[in-house]
């Protein structure tokens, strides 16, 4: 019995360690909520969200940057651009080594995800805007340092397109 047991509490753990490591599914593209088997950390997030300008015009680009304050690190990260009523910019993120972009439904290539659990201190993900949209937007975006601990819904300073 205590056999089994261990066996079951170890493959459970594996499942967390191992979850989405090559990033995350676009069924958490409503949520942003990883499927870990754990809630998200309501305490402050140790990674700061920033944006490389504040304005842009229609089909202008911004970066985005997760940084990890203090020597933090993180293992995953999930990445959309919202309005202010929380639906989903349909701009559209660029290539960059460690991650993937995604299509979240109804858009295409407007998420952008890790591609491996490898730990990271930063990245830097240009995002471009459509070129029908015009007004404030911000990124929302999930930071996972581990299987078990993970900040959901840390929103970018506002961005303007106009």
């Amino acid at each position: 019995m205590n056999a089994l047991f261990s066996i079951t509490s170890l493959l459970m753990v594996s499942g967390i360690a191992l979850a989405y490591k090559s990033g995350a599914p676009v069924g958490v593209c409503d949520s942003m909520i990883p499927e870990h088997g754990v809630d998200p950390k309501d305490t402050p997030s140790p990674y700061t969200i920033s944006v490389d300008k504040t304005n842009i015009k229609p089909g202008g680009s911004v970066t985005l940057k997760i940084t990890g304050t203090k020597g933090h690190k993180f293992k995953g990260f999930f990445v959309q651009a919202r309005n202010s009523t929380n639906h989903i910019v349909n701009g559209t993120f660029g290539k960059v080594a460690g991650a993937k972009v995604i299509d979240c439904p109804p858009g295409n290539k407007n998420a952008v995800t890790h591609i491996n659990p490898d730990e990271k201190t930063t990245i830097s993900l240009p995002w471009t805007a459509p070129q029908g949209y015009n007004g404030p937007f911000h990124f929302l975006t999930t930071v996972v340092k581990d299987g078990e601990v993970f900040w959901v819904h840390q929103k970018s300073p506002t961005v303007k397109v106009q």
